[in-house]
């Protein structure tokens, strides 16, 4: 993900409206942040699904 936001800010300076040009280093930026955080919870999220599907049933 840093190699395709590094792409984009180099184009940075090419456009007119700064704010515009900005937005897909913005996306960039969140998408990377959410992988992450995913990725940092996936250990935590199998064990509660582990216990969820595991333990019996209640009526």
């Amino acid at each position: 993900m840093a190699t395709i936001r590094l792409a984009y800010t180099i184009k940075l300076d090419r456009g007119n409206d700064p704010t515009r040009d900005i937005m897909p280093i913005y996306f960039c930026s969140i998408a990377e942040i959410c992988v992450t955080l995913v990725s940092l919870s996936v250990a935590s999220l199998r064990l509660a699904v582990r216990r969820k599907w595991t333990s019996p049933a209640q009526c």
